[in-house]
């Protein structure tokens, strides 16, 4: 585990050198925060991330995100757990929650996992969870708020675009997202609209500028204009391991990284 400790490590700086990079030749977004996407990986792999700089983390699995949330509290206080995966399995997100809550203190957790009701509970109880960045109805914005509410907090929410239109990816449609965010900002105070967030579709991945990435950042503007909001109010969730760059240049301001950093060494290009 020591060499798969230092690899980690080299990568994830390797990585958030090329967000910085990026960002400076950005016309569109000069910040972007990284979300290292550590589903089914060890608390040791999160713990050494966390141990250079790295706070927020992706989990798909709900049982995951409760395990390594309350395992990391103590040892990283500053962790925020971010949730994007389907809110269908709970073991692996609380698990790895639970786990790390002593070890790494500031951790913020994302749900970055598709959303099942019945489950939402288990989400909302995992420890310095920071994020949902799957929302795509009302009925799961309603069950959060009231989960929410019960602990007297409130938990940034995105709102998940299919900007594909691939009947596999989740999200709701361009044109329904805006008011999903209106819903949210009226109706669920324990709830803060933070943003929108897409998947897209591994056939454009490699192009440049991306549709996807284009789409959202449309989805944006017309939220924004619709309902007379900033547009730097909302962040924009897009780009994951083989197209965050792009994504970068296209204005997001959160990347979801996993293989870059937690597969094979990384080099830098020249």
């Amino acid at each position: 585990m020591a060499s798969g400790v230092v690899v980690v490590q080299d990568n994830i700086k390797l990585v958030m050198d090329m967000i910085s990079e990026a960002c400076n030749k950005s016309l569109l977004s000069k910040r972007c925060r990284l979300v290292a996407v550590s589903k089914t990986k060890p608390i040791e792999l999160i713990a050494a991330c966390y141990a250079v700089g790295q706070r927020h983390f992706g989990e798909n699995y709900v049982q995951e995100l409760e395990e390594k949330s309350k395992a990391l509290q103590t040892e990283c206080p500053e962790i925020k757990w971010h949730y994007i995966g389907k809110i269908q399995s709970n073991k692996e997100l609380e698990e790895k929650s639970k786990a790390l809550q002593t070890e790494c203190p500031e951790i913020k957790w994302h749900y970055i996992g598709k959303i099942q009701s019945n489950k939402i509970g288990k989400i909302c109880s995992s420890p310095l969870l920071h994020c949902v960045e799957t929302i795509e109805s009302q009925k799961h914005c309603d069950i959060f708020n009231k989960e929410m509410e019960k602990r007297q907090s409130v938990l940034d929410v995105l709102v998940q675009v299919n900007t594909s239109e691939e009947d596999q990816k989740g999200g709701l449609s361009v044109a329904d997202a805006p008011d999903l965010a209106s819903y949210i900002s009226e109706n669920c105070p324990n709830l803060r609209f933070a943003g929108f967030m897409t998947i897209g579709s591994f056939s454009n991945s490699h192009m440049v500028p991306n549709p996807d990435f284009d789409r959202l950042y449309k989805v944006r503007e017309t939220w924004a204009t619709k309902y007379s909001r900033p547009v730097d109010e909302a962040e924009l969730s897009m780009g994951m391991s083989d197209d965050f760059e792009t994504a970068i240049a296209q204005g997001s301001t959160s990347v979801r990284v996993g293989s870059k950093i937690f597969g094979p060494r990384l080099y830098k290009s020249t």
